[in-house]
């Protein structure tokens, strides 16, 4: 029997942030993830739906990263129903990670979300996605004393 290939992370984005949201996929990669990113899964001729549901089915944890194009995708919005419905049923991490100028919808403000809005060096933009690759992990950004 072939083994079922797992990821540690489902990545929901909009496609105008794709050059953003690789950048992220590929440091997260750097530290250790294995993430299930469509444009690193999917080839022509693969039925998009089908696709991303078996992506987000073998995934560990949902990163949604949270934009203005985001918020306005009717796609992402059916990728996050999903993602609500794991995390519900099955205790499957929803982690937002939000960019760029956007209004939080209340389902995303009501949660734990990595801010990269105000990354002003690399520093900063590095200590994030080190946070962000704990959350996935399920491990806090920090320490007890």
């Amino acid at each position: 029997m072939a083994e079922v290939e797992r990821f540690d992370a489902f990545i929901s984005y909009a496609h105008i942030d794709a050059p953003w949201v690789s950048k992220l996929a590929d440091n997260l990669h750097r530290l250790g993830l294995d993430v299930w990113l469509d444009q690193w899964e999917m080839v022509a001729g693969h039925q998009v739906a089908t696709r991303l549901q078996d992506g987000l089915t073998k995934a560990g944890a949902v990163v949604a990263v949270v934009s203005r194009s985001w918020v306005e995708s009717g796609w992402c919005g059916e990728e996050f129903a999903a993602a609500v419905t794991a995390a519900v049923e099955h205790g499957k991490p929803l982690i937002p990670v939000v960019v760029g100028e956007v209004e939080l919808p209340p389902f995303i403000a009501s949660r734990f979300y990595v801010d990269f809005r105000h990354a002003a060096s690399p520093a900063q933009y590095e200590s994030l996605v080190r946070q962000l690759a704990q959350a996935v992990r399920g491990q806090p950004s920090a320490r007890r004393p």
